[in-house]
């Protein structure tokens, strides 16, 4: 019995079920609190430059010209428990469509291959986050690869994020059309 088939009834469809309430709630409520923090701070730095010298130019705007610092800072901390929440929230909503599909079928694997994704998602948030909170300690001069490494942690992240969304949407549409 391999990993992805303990899968089949753990956890249970009623704390499978529960865990999605809670993240949802956690998830919305997070993000809002998030949306604050980023307005106060005047903006966001672009996740995807990979680029130093345009980070560096960002943070300017950021930090320097609109005195952003703490709430930016606190954004990116905050966003530690928003992993958390998008997180668990894939992970149960995968689990829960992919047990919808006949044991053993291709659609149940994937189902429980994008739950665990849903991990990764966030542990990628977080090595992204933790060089976000590196950059932060000389927002202006710190080493440029340290972007680099922190853009290569949001790719596979937002590439997990949005997998997750169109694979949940046809999932459903193939699971609700076949079973008409």
């Amino acid at each position: 019995m391999s990993f992805l088939d303990k899968l089949d009834d753990w956890p249970s469809p009623e704390k499978t079920k529960l865990l999605l309430i809670i993240s949802i709630i956690l998830t919305v409520v997070i993000y809002i609190i998030m949306a604050i923090f980023l307005m106060q701070s005047g903006g966001m730095a672009n996740q995807l430059s990979f680029s130093g010298p345009t980070m560096k130019s960002e943070y300017f705007h950021i930090i320097i010209l609109n005195n952003g610092m703490v709430p930016y800072s606190t954004m990116q901390i905050l966003d530690y428990v928003f992993m958390v929440g998008y997180g668990s929230l894939i992970f149960s909503l995968a689990l829960i469509i992919g047990r919808k599909f006949d044991a053993g079928s291709r659609w149940r694997l994937s189902g429980y291959i994008f739950a665990i994704l849903g991990i990764f998602a966030g542990i990628f948030d977080g090595f992204e986050n933790a060089f976000i909170l590196l950059t932060l300690t000389n927002p202006l001069f710190f080493p440029d690869w340290w972007t680099f490494a922190h853009s290569c942690f949001a790719v596979p992240k937002y590439s997990i994020i949005i997998g997750s969304i169109v694979w949940a949407i046809i999932a459903s549409l193939i699971n609700k059309f076949s079973s008409s």
